[in-house]
């Protein structure tokens, strides 16, 4: 009787140990705050423009209808809750629909909504005089993984019938799990996520996991083989190729570089990822674009917002362009009206 009884004592003492520990990691502030806001960060604005969805599987969305400037930024959602002007009620034979998904980048962090790439494509798209009204609908929204763009394709973008549907990928997209400061925000914490214990040692693992599998980089442990967050890339984009083919769609998925671009794409330190996200795309049946060429060929100036890189106006243009230009080539190819 003895050992079970010394069994006890030791995991009462433990678990008042670990009890106590808490209580002064609270009341000194010590360790990562249970409490999730948004605070005075790059999101402290978050909250006035996303709202909780209903859609099974998406954490929020865009406020339907809102206007206004936010950070010094222009920002129109429509009734759609599309960052852009209303979609239009009828779509006839001359008006071409194009479905772009994404998430900050593609939303257009910190420009103002027409210098967004998705609405400078449509400009250049309007531009070739081929009859066709072009329609570009921009579904981005920040902090979206591949997983949301996914739920967003399937819900939202294919009953609008659109033509053709684009998809920005960026390096921090399978970033599924709720550690992104929006998906943070408006989903439902876990049961341990109230300690300031538990939450430190999760950090801990995090970082141990990033060093091991990533070599202290975040966006390579999010692309490592084996891990359940390129597991949920690959699972998106089969998702997305299947929901492509049976609504009888084009799909091209287009690589937004991260930081510096140099002069020779071959010495961009993250092409090995471009190409093991590119080879994932096509094995599910997507055209891929990665747009490292066209950044290496600009010599006009900066290409990103600082410090946060994303695309400034410049940025978007170049995106537009490559785009515009890929369409006009294909693979794919602009839907025509015989097509």
């Amino acid at each position: 009787m003895r050992r079970p009884v010394a069994l006890a004592v030791c995991l009462s003492a433990l678990l008042v140990g670990l009890g106590l520990a808490e209580g002064a990691a609270r009341l000194s502030s010590w360790g990562p705050d249970p409490a999730l806001r948004l605070g005075d960060s790059l999101w402290d604005w978050g909250d006035l423009i996303h709202r909780q969805s209903e859609l099974p599987g998406l954490a929020y969305e865009l406020s339907p209808g809102l206007k206004g400037r936010f950070k010094d930024v222009r920002v129109s959602i429509n009734a759609q809750g599309l960052r852009g002007p209303e979609v239009r009620s009828v779509k006839g034979r001359w008006l071409r629909r194009l479905a772009v998904l994404g998430d900050s980048t593609t939303y257009g962090w910190g420009v103002d909504s027409e210098q967004t790439w998705s609405a400078v494509l449509g400009r250049l798209l309007d531009r070739r005089a081929d009859g066709y009204v072009n329609e570009v609908l921009n579904f981005g929204v920040s902090g979206y993984s591949s997983q949301d763009e996914a739920v967003v394709l399937e819900a939202r973008a294919l009953p609008l019938e659109p033509d053709l549907l684009l998809l920005g990928y960026n390096l921090n997209d399978p970033e599924f799990e709720p550690r992104q400061p929006l998906h943070r925000f408006y989903a439902e914490p876990e049961w341990w996520e109230g300690s300031r214990l538990l939450r430190w040692a999760e950090q801990r693992r995090q970082a141990w996991r990033r060093q091991r599998l990533g070599g202290g980089d975040p966006f390579r442990l999010l692309h490592a083989e084996g891990t359940r967050t390129w597991a949920s890339v690959q699972d998106a984009f089969l998702r997305m190729g299947r929901a492509a083919q049976a609504a009888g769609l084009d799909m091209l998925v287009v690589l937004f570089p991260l930081g510096r671009v140099p002069a020779d794409p071959a010495e961009y330190r993250y092409a090995d990822l471009h190409a093991r996200v590119a080879a994932a795309a096509r094995e599910a049946g997507l055209e891929v674009l990665d747009l490292v060429p066209a950044y290496a060929a600009v010599a006009d100036g900066p290409v990103y917002l600082l410090p946060d890189l994303h695309p400034n106006p410049l940025g978007h243009e170049i995106a537009a362009a490559a785009v515009a230009e890929r369409l006009s080539s294909g693979p794919p190819s602009l839907p025509m009206a015989d097509d």
